[in-house]
């Protein structure tokens, strides 16, 4: 659908012709407190543009202004506000539920995976390392070890060999996943991963959540503005939850995000603005504790300085970057990499 921007001119005031042998372009220059009746104004009405595209039909590719391309999902609309529809400044979308999404570009899936890292057709989440404000990244492990050190994907199940009773060994905490053993889950993790990589090698991106997931403690979790339900659940819930978030949704699938996934946004972030520092001081743009800013909560608040303050979700301009907020600070987010045999991995520093 195509929307017309129409300007509609409506005169006021008296003698507009008063000095008639001017031309039209001529500027002439009075003070703002002048209300000579040879003064009038000119008013100009625009159609407004809808905060957001009609839903895709069939999932389908998206060209912005520039000329750079994303997919856009069956089902979902494309942000017509300002700001929000280049791709190089963070192209957002809106899913069925009204959760928001931001496309990442990954040109190169070799960037982000060890190929067959794992076994033959059995891909690794490619980690990095980045400097101090997030200038380089440097690829670190370049290879994939089961049950030790940063990887992905696997189990960790408190012992070195991956067959222990603990986290993901636990009964409980597998029967709550659905699986039998730690092995069905290995199997599973496996499948997930792999099924992440055939889908942003073929695309040339991914999603990620605009806001950090909310709604956690209700049975279906959003990604939405102003969502103070963020915290206090395990990652086994969490992982369930958001593999289900949109199951009834053919054209896309969710879950928790990858390790590499996350070190993909980081660089993204930080090619798009590099004032947005990575592993060093992010203070300017994240809620930490030695920092004070104003947010809205029912009402413009202030976080004070030195104090631990949890603001609901996208209260702040000043907390976003690539049009995701709060991704420095606020709240821990987990992810599915693992580290040794008893540790997921949480992002998004508190400092």
């Amino acid at each position: 659908m195509k929307f017309i921007v129409l300007a509609v001119s409506i005169v006021g005031g008296s003698y507009n012709d008063f000095i008639g042998n001017m031309p039209v372009a001529y500027r002439d220059y009075y003070t703002m407190a002048s209300s000579f009746n040879t003064i009038g104004y000119r008013i100009v009405l625009y159609i407004s543009v809808p905060d957001w595209s009609e839903p895709y039909p069939v999932t389908a590719q998206y060209t912005d202004s520039a000329g750079k391309k994303a997919w856009i999902p069956a089902g979902f609309k494309v942000s017509q506000k300002p700001g929000e529809t280049k791709i190089d400044q963070g192209l957002v979308i809106k899913g069925p539920d009204d959760s928001e999404f931001v496309w990442i570009p990954a040109a190169n899936i070799n960037d982000m995976i060890i190929p067959n890292g794992v076994s033959a057709g059995n891909h690794a989440g490619q980690l990095y390392i980045f400097s101090y404000n997030g200038a380089t990244s440097t690829k670190s492990p370049t290879t994939y070890t089961a049950n030790s050190g940063y990887r992905e994907p696997d189990i960790i199940t408190g012992n070195n060999t991956g067959d222990g009773t603990l986290y993901d060994g636990n009964s409980f905490s597998l029967a709550g996943l659905g699986y039998t053993s730690t092995v069905s889950m290995r199997k599973e993790l496996q499948i997930e991963f792999d099924s992440m990589v055939a889908s942003v090698n073929y695309y040339k991106g991914f999603y990620v959540g605009r806001y950090e997931t909310g709604d956690l403690s209700k049975a279906e979790v959003v990604s939405k503005r102003g969502n103070k339900d963020i915290a206090s659940q395990t990652w086994y819930t969490m992982y369930q939850k958001q593999k289900n978030m949109y199951a009834y949704v053919s054209s896309v699938t969710s879950g928790m995000i990858w390790g590499c996934q996350w070190d993909q946004m980081m660089n993204v972030i930080y090619t798009s603005d590099n004032t947005k520092w990575i592993s060093g001081d992010s203070s300017s743009w994240g809620n930490y504790l030695n920092v004070t800013f104003d947010y809205e909560d029912n009402g413009t608040k202030t976080k004070g300085m030195n104090t631990a303050t949890r603001i609901p979700t996208g209260s702040t301009e000043r907390n976003k970057a690539y049009n995701i907020y709060d991704v420095a600070g606020n709240v821990f987010e987990w992810t599915l990499e693992s580290f040794h045999n008893q540790y997921r991995i949480l992002r998004g520093r508190l400092l």
